[in-house]
């Protein structure tokens, strides 16, 4: 070890023993002189070294500020000071060392963070300048020498050495014991809490490297690595036929090489986070990512609000940030609403009398952090343009910063400060001069970092905004909803259950949602803080047998008459010491008389055995000379009793460690149990609600009778509903990333925290979306080189054949053609009389119905908003609020209450619709296409078969199955187009409600002085009254000219994939049937398909794509 870490471990030993030593005989007057610690040093066990060493390597590691720190030592010992001063006298005898956690913890309360700066100042003579962990830290010198005798006992120089070293031993405990307790019953939370008690030895053999992707199918591996060998055979096509220039041109080949490229990209696959404040989704995102606070918890205002999208980093840097701001006229709107707000306190505000939660304060906050140099009256007194016109603002506005690290700690503090420093850096604004903040500015933040969860292309948001105030982020926020492909639901474990979160799922309005979008299979729940735990409370719940409690309290018991036998013990052993202190002068006072006055040697003062004789006749000297050889017996047997003490005090030490190691064994068990019977009992109460709560939801709508669902199998349902308990704090300190907090308890191992599964479950996420994607690349790729290898094969022109029978081989393949061509017209067309149909019988004739039932429900809606605030009513603030926002306001949502009722009435159908029939429909589209290219094929080829080689026929018969799959590959782009018009559309009679309702909302805000709630209630039960028919109508209009729009659309995409397909088979059954008959090709171009068929038939060998497809 570098001996001035050493020296700096030492200190760090030397003063917590000391700050021990003395709380431990604080206020007794028999307490005993300070042990030599320093001397100490060179008999503490490595691992004990091991732990002092780490706390001078975090001290080391400080990034802090201020003047340096010459007076090391001294922090040190005023920091242990500190520590013990505030622990009970018996805790402090239990502990040894405090560990590395509260360490942590007492250098950050104690402000060194911010007062010491590990740069030293210029070199002094009289100071050690040391090294540690790259960063240098001055100390004073000094210089320690231990030393051992036979005995092994520590020594230093002076006459009472034997006393020193057993002051050193005697203060692990006190001498006086009687304000130790008896054994009494303890309760299990105090067992749990005992600081004596540590479980890291638990904790063995940890493996703190996995791979997520060992469980992975491994197709999906074959079918990427497939992809890469494909792509690879493009570029080699492409370089051949770029070789021949013009002749290459004159094909579309090169024109197809290109288009397939665009197949091999993989779809994002998007997983929406959500959660109520204190559920931890900060914490669980980091532990994800297996970082320790890349995403801000608590320290950035804006990681409260903004939409935090994290992806992989393809990058070279470790870490790469967006961060994107909100648009100018986006700010001009938030700045009327906020503006208003403090207007309508002008005076509360002026007098700086705001409630801080009343929305006044709100704006106002938001306000000052924008404009920090305004006082309250400044912004009271200033205009929307006044406050646009600042040009420092509106330089942010409408513009995205980037910026990257590899260090995660600088990258973080990036956030914490918020990314004003980096401002100057990157837009050439110098915004920290000015102290602006941008939290209420930014519109998303994007993260990229290289966590192992996210490598196969999932992408996490975090979705915190999903009720701000701030319509900008609310519409990020919204988008990002529409776009999951799975929704991660977090909630901390021990509400989870009790607040039904599986069954009520945030909202009613977040439930019928998911409902509409067909997502209840995307849903996963995730219950946080498993390590939140009262094991008593969750045995009697859950009516748990685990070993008696007893017998844990035996232990206990045990474990304080062993401490009790050995501080006896060490009571006699100081006891002896204090004999042997007293006998001490008056050997040396006899051993200077005989020296000196009777002068005897060194060899007449050792003991020799000689007849006993009569004192009274000997001579003085003899006498002392013989008492002296009494003392020295009498302190010889001392030290034999004395060692004999402590071979007691060893055997019985060692019995009590295997005590505490059992107890710790069975304590580490009973609280492993407890979290995985509640994990249990959580995940199994969970899907029972779940799917209680999705059979409430098809019950009304069977119950309405105007439409009934298709019958869902609940227990399949609720079997492969995805559910976690997780623990970030454990997973985190198991990783080794100490928190500040104390020790996480009941974990061994990083499964037990359910991470690990979690983020395994990240990856499969990904795998249906990597496995299409490949999917889709290698089955156009087997197409186009099947279309290849046909004119690849075409190298020589037939036998000349007469006018006559060209003829008629190209008045057979047009016919043939034509009929396909014809077929598949009329499929088109019939497929989107089809969908127009499947809208109208279950979506569209039921619009009037529901608009009608909606206006009947508005006035009920309305009542309940005006209603009295504990049956539900809304605060005239919250009211105006709301409609300053136009319905919207944090988790108020106006608009999606009064849709509700309309949304009821339809959503039968529209399930029906897009879950049911509409699959049908493409499938049934799909077969009568794979029926029409076969009877083509046939026609084609019938007429030639006598003439057309067995080598062209076979690779025909290979390209129609090739074609068979594309079309499958093809038509699944409308069917995705289908399901994100489903996500877009179900939110459309809200949408048109906000538009028909938005002047009705600016009258309720026009309202002021006495008596504006009563008229704000008026106007909405008014307008609930008279207008609501036309609101509902109006919506139900727009929303049957969106699906029309989108039966339009989608027979487009199916128009445009017939024409694809009909131009692959007039090229290929035309190249293959006719132009063999009628062209004759040049030793160029027969020398360019030949290299270009030696590629495509060595990867076709090496992939062997009809068996992997």
């Amino acid at each position: 070890m570098n001996t001035n870490i050493s020296h700096l471990a030492q200190l760090h030993f030397v003063a917590e023993q000391t700050a021990r030593h003395a709380r431990i005989w604080n206020g007794q007057d028999c307490a005993p002189p300070c042990a030599d610690f320093a001397g100490g040093w060179a008999g503490v066990t490595p691992m004990l070294r091991g732990m002092y060493t780490q706390r001078v390597e975090y001290l080391a590691s400080l990034e802090v500020q201020g003047e340096a720190l010459e007076d090391y030592e001294g922090f040190v010992k005023g920091l242990y000071e500190h520590c013990y001063a505030g622990m009970d006298p018996l805790r402090v005898e239990m502990t040894s060392c405090v560990g590395f956690a509260e360490f942590k913890s007492l250098v950050d309360r104690s402000g060194a963070t911010d007062t010491i700066m590990f740069d030293a100042p210029e070199d002094d003579d009289d100071d050690d300048l040391l090294y540690v962990s790259g960063r240098s830290v001055r100390v004073k010198k000094e210089q320690v020498e231990p030393s051992f005798d036979n005995d092994d006992m520590l020594v230093s120089p002076g006459p009472s050495e034997f006393l020193k070293a057993e002051k050193l031993e005697t203060e692990r405990f006190p001498e006086d014991i009687s304000n130790i307790p008896e054994y009494s019953a303890v309760p299990e939370t105090e067992m749990l809490d005992d600081p004596f008690y540590e479980e890291a030895d638990l904790v063995e053999g940890l493996a703190m490297d996995y791979d997520l992707q060992d469980r992975e199918d491994p197709k999906i591996a074959v079918l990427e690595a497939a992809v890469g060998t494909g792509t690879n055979a493009l570029d080699k096509l492409q370089e051949v036929m770029e070789g021949y220039g013009k002749l290459a041109t004159d094909t579309e080949w090169m024109t197809e090489c290109e288009r397939m490229r665009r197949y091999a990209q993989t779809e994002k696959v998007i997983i929406g986070v959500v959660g109520t404040t204190g559920a931890g989704k900060s914490s669980l995102i980091n532990a994800i990512l297996d970082e320790n606070n890349l995403v801000a918890t608590d320290c950035m205002r804006a990681s409260t609000a903004v939409a935090t999208e994290i992806s992989y980093n393809h990058g070279d840097s470790k870490y790469r940030a967006e961060v994107e701001f909100i648009r100018r006229r986006e700010w001009q709107q938030e700045l009327e609403i906020l503006s208003a707000e403090i207007q309508d306190y002008y005076e509360i505000v002026r007098r700086g009398e705001a409630p801080t939660d009343s929305h006044a304060a709100v704006a106002l906050e938001k306000i000052k952090a924008v404009y920090p140099a305004l006082t309250p009256q400044n912004i009271l007194d200033a205009s929307v343009d006044d406050l646009m016109g600042n040009e420092k603002v509106c330089e942010l506005l409408d513009t995205t910063m980037h910026f990257e690290e590899d260090d995660p700690n600088i990258f973080a503090e990036k956030f914490e400060t918020g990314p004003d420093e980096q401002a100057h850096s990157t837009d050439g604004l110098d915004l920290t001069d000015h102290g602006i903040g941008l939290w209420p500015l930014v519109r998303v933040v994007r993260i990229y970092t290289k966590a192992a969860a996210l490598k196969t292309g999932a992408i996490l948001v975090d979705l915190p905004g999903v009720f701000d105030s701030n319509a900008a982020r609310v519409a990020v926020a919204n988008d990002y909803m529409k776009r999951c492909s799975s929704h991660w639901i977090v909630a901390p474990i021990n509400r989870a259950v009790d607040d039904k979160v599986a069954r009520d799922l945030l909202s009613r309005n977040f439930r019928r949602q998911m409902q509409m979008d067909s997502a209840f299979n995307d849903i996963t729940f995730i219950c946080t803080k498993t390590d939140d735990i009262a094991t008593a409370e969750v045995i009697q719940a859950l009516e748990l047998e685990l070993p008696a409690m007893g017998e844990l309290r035996e232990h206990r018991h045990e474990c304080r008459l062993l401490k009790g036998e050995i501080r006896k013990l060490q009571q006699g052993s100081t006891r002896l010491v204090a004999k042997v202190d007293r006998m001490e002068p008056k050997i040396e006072e006899l051993e200077e008389r005989l020296t000196g006055e009777f002068l005897f040697t060194p060899s007449q003062l050792s003991p020799k055995k000689k007849p006993p004789v009569s004192e009274g006749r000997l001579p003085l000297g003899q006498r002392l000379l013989h008492n002296f050889h009494d003392l020295q017996s009498q302190r010889k047997q001392l030290q034999n009793e004395r060692r004999s003490l402590h071979q007691q005090i060893d055997a019985k030490e060692k019995q009590l460690q295997e005590l505490i190691m059992v107890r710790e064994s069975q304590e580490h068990d009973r609280l492993r149990t407890c979290i995985e019977a509640r994990n249990n009992y959580s995940k199994e109460e969970m899907k029972r609600d779940f799917v209680h709560g999705i059979w409430i939801m098809d019950q009304e709508i069977n119950e309405d009778g105007s439409t009934r669902t298709k019958t869902r199998d609940y227990r399949t349902v609720e079997k492969s509903l995805p559910i976690f308990c997780v623990s970030s704090r454990a997973y985190q300190e198991l990783r080794g990333r100490c928190e500040r907090r104390s020790k996480v308890r009941g974990y061994a191992r990083l499964e037990e925290t359910e991470i690990p599964q979690l983020q395994r479950h990240c990856i499969a996420l990904t795998e249906k979306a990597r496995e299409s994607s490949a999917r889709r690349f290698l089955v156009h790729l087997h197409q186009l080189f099947q279309s290849m290898s046909l004119w690849t094969s075409v190298t020589n022109a037939a036998d000349t054949v007469s006018d006559s029978k060209r003829l008629e081989i190209e008045a057979d393949f047009n016919n043939a053609f034509g009929n396909l061509e014809k077929g598949m017209r009329e499929l088109g067309k019939g497929f989107n009389s089809d969908l127009e149909k499947i809208f109208r019988e279950n979506v569209t004739n039921d619009l009037d119905r529901a608009a009608c039932w909606a206006t009947l429900q508005f006035p009920q809606t309305v009542s309940r908003w005006n209603g009295p605030e504990k049956d539900g009513g809304l605060h005239w603030q919250t009211y105006r609020a709301t409609c300053r926002r136009y319905g919207v306001f944090r988790d108020k949502d106006m608009n999606k209450e009064l849709a509700e009722p309309m949304l009821d009435k339809i959503v039968g159908g529209w399930i029906r619709a897009f879950e049911i029939l509409i699959p049908q429909a493409f499938l049934e589209l799909t077969e009568t296409m794979d029926r029409t290219l076969c009877v083509f094929h046939k026609d084609a080829i019938d007429p030639q078969k006598d003439s057309l080689a067995n080598e062209a026929k076979i690779m025909l018969d290979g390209t129609v199955r090739a074609y068979q799959k594309s079309i499958r590959q093809l038509l699944k782009q409308p069917q995705s187009n289908l399901k994100a018009q489903q996500k877009e559309n179900s939110r459309m009679i809200s949408d048109v409600i906000a538009t028909e309702l938005s002047r009705v909302y600016e009258e309720c805000v026009a309202q002021a002085g006495k008596g504006t709630l009563a008229r704000m209630r008026d106007i909405m039960k008014q307008q609930a009254k008279v207008n609501g028919s036309d609101v509902f109508q109006k919506s139900a209009q727009g929303l049957e000219k969106e699906l029309l729009g989108l039966v339009k659309e989608t027979g487009e995409n199916i128009t445009e994939i017939i024409r694809t397909l009909l131009g692959w088979a007039s090229r290929d059954y035309r190249g293959a049937l006719v132009e063999p008959q009628i062209r004759r090709f040049s030793e160029q171009q027969v020398r360019m398909r030949r290299e270009m068929n030696e590629v495509i038939e060595h990867t076709e060998a090496e992939l062997q794509l009809e068996q992997l497809l």
